[in-house]
């Protein structure tokens, strides 16, 4: 059926998420209510630029929001930068998960050949919409959501019992 047309496979958008695992319902519970509150109060316009891969600048012409909504079973909290969003929810009580989703790519860069005052050249381009940048996606999305669990880390949890952390799996 496509034989003989010519096509460029796009990606309109890019969700990744990243899960954390915890052992029981009672334990992300715990803690979640917490979570959200840091989430929402505390983190600020210049750190959600910084999750995103973005420094705060006056060359800056966006807008950058958080979102914060109630939602069955739980709730959800969302920082926008432009077209593009970093949030984190509970999924199912056992899960949190911190998912990037990419709608406008070219807020972001990748390092590949392109053409710069007539000349071929390897340098940071703005990063486009064609599959063959899968790898950056997932690649500035896993940045992206290392550095807001990062920021959740601060968070306090209830008094822990000591317990050894184990990793259950890779990132693909």
């Amino acid at each position: 059926m496509l034989k003989g047309l010519e096509y460029y496979w796009v990606v309109d958008q890019a969700e990744f998420a990243t899960d954390v695992l915890f052992r029981d319902r009672a334990s992300l519970a715990a803690i979640y209510p917490r979570l959200l509150q840091h989430a929402t109060l505390c983190l600020s316009a210049e750190d959600v630029l910084r999750f995103l891969g973005r420094k705060l600048s006056g060359c800056f012409a966006g807008e950058v929001l958080n979102d914060c909504k109630k939602r069955w079973p739980g709730a959800r909290v969302k920082h926008r930068m432009k077209g593009n969003w970093i949030k984190m929810y509970d999924k199912h009580g056992l899960v949190l998960r911190i998912e990037t989703v990419i709608n406008n790519p070219t807020e972001f860069r990748v390092r590949r050949w392109g053409q710069k005052k007539g000349q071929q050249v390897l340098d940071w381009f703005p990063l486009r919409k064609g599959v063959a940048n899968l790898w950056r996606y997932a690649e500035v999305s896993l940045q992206a959501n290392r550095r807001y669990l990062e920021a959740l880390a601060v968070v306090d949890g209830p008094a822990p019992e000591p317990r050894q952390l184990e990793r259950v799996c890779e990132p693909a």
